[in-house]
């Protein structure tokens, strides 16, 4: 039974990797739209802006407790009881918990005390992962201000390598030689399509293709890395995550460091501060913000139901839906080579999508969100 809802899990999980793969690519779209035509060239900014928004996954809870402990205070009232402290209501303790050595929820109850620790590991692994996942995604949104989507997405896969490396060094991926294989075809694959998209790059000069190559490479770095320790954090402690409040914290988090940063961009001129200033360039940058806001909850379910390499192997994906968007966009041909290197890396995920390889897990769960 244990291992049917393993499976079932699992494929949960990549079906929600192919949400990711549609969604991602759509903002890599706007992004590059925005970028290439200078109609609002600021990464920074949009990256700052899409990470900060997830904040709002944290107002509907917020919002609940807050309506909670309203009502209940007005039954107090109602009854000419005296209002309690917060240790009568557990279930109602505010969501940023500011305890001190003196303070009541020091003698509350073990189920109250089990929320202030859920709370304070979550708030803890947020702030660990909110400087990883700024600096690569602000890398991956650089990139795309020097080279295509396709090319941006192709190098971005090679964040497979690390992570495999990675997760076996940390123990959350046994090693196979079925991985290692599975890597080495994605690898040629990803090596194909580079040599034919690169004679595509008529129009940009060589120092821009190699800054946004490099661009890429950090920011497929600097994904595998946070991709790891996320899992491994949840996997080695046994972390009941709630997703919503660990995005929400990443967001809290990112807004409150890096606006310093903002302000020292905007002063120096390397960004200029600006809001956008039509309603087509808002609309895009409004809209790009609403896919990542969704695209990377379903990424980090993703993650804790299957494993590293299989997410990020699985965003390969993003490399075929990737050329029909710069079909689209650019009108641009693809050779047999191209397709015959997508076809590899098709091949590779189903290589390293084996279940019977993967190392055990050591009692992570998801905390859903209770609707009513």
């Amino acid at each position: 039974m244990a291992r049917i809802v393993r499976d079932v899990d699992h494929l949960v999980g990549v079906l929600m990797l192919a949400v990711v793969v549609v969604f991602w690519v759509g903002a890599s779209c706007l992004t590059n739209q925005l970028f290439e035509t200078n109609a609002y060239n600021k990464p920074f900014f949009l990256t700052y802006l899409n990470i900060s928004s997830f904040a709002l996954y944290l107002m509907p809870d917020l919002w609940r407790k807050i309506q909670l402990r309203r009502k209940a205070l007005q039954e107090q009232r109602n009854r000419r009881l005296p209002i309690h402290t917060q240790e009568s209501f557990p279930e109602l303790l505010p969501l940023i918990i500011s305890a001190s050595p003196n303070s009541p929820s020091h003698s509350s109850s073990s189920s109250s005390s089990t929320v202030d620790l859920r709370v304070k590991d979550t708030m803890r692994l947020s702030l660990l992962f909110c400087v990883l996942w700024f600096v690569a995604n602000l890398a991956a949104n650089s990139a795309l201000s020097y080279t295509t989507v396709a090319s941006s997405t192709i190098l971005s896969s090679t964040s497979s390598f690390f992570t495999l490396f990675l997760a076996v060094s940390l123990g959350i991926e046994t090693f196979s030689m079925r991985k290692l294989l599975g890597l080495f075809v994605s690898l040629f694959g990803i090596i194909l399509i580079v040599m034919q998209s690169s004679k595509q790059q008529d129009s940009v000069s060589a120092s821009s293709f190699l800054i946004g190559n490099t661009l890429a490479l950090l920011g497929s770095f600097g994904y595998s890395v946070y991709t790891t320790l996320l899992k491994y954090e949840i996997s080695s402690k046994g972390l009941q995550l709630d997703i919503q409040m660990f995005l929400g914290y990443v967001g809290i988090f990112t807004f409150l460091l890096f606006w310093p940063v903002l302000i020292i961009l905007d002063i120096s001129h390397l960004e200029t501060f600006e809001l956008p200033n039509n309603f087509r360039i808002l609309s895009m940058v409004l809209l790009n913000c609403i896919i990542i806001f969704v695209s990377d909850y379903f990424w980090c379910k993703a993650l804790i139901l299957t494993s590293p390499l299989v997410v990020t192997i699985g965003l390969t994906f993003t490399i075929p839906f990737a050329m029909l968007a710069d079909y689209v966009w650019r009108n641009t041909s693809f050779t047999s080579w191209y397709i015959v290197g997508v076809f590899l890396i098709f091949i590779s995920f189903f290589l390293v999508n084996h279940q019977g390889e993967s190392a055990p897990e050591n009692g992570y769960a998801i905390i859903e969100k209770d609707p009513s």
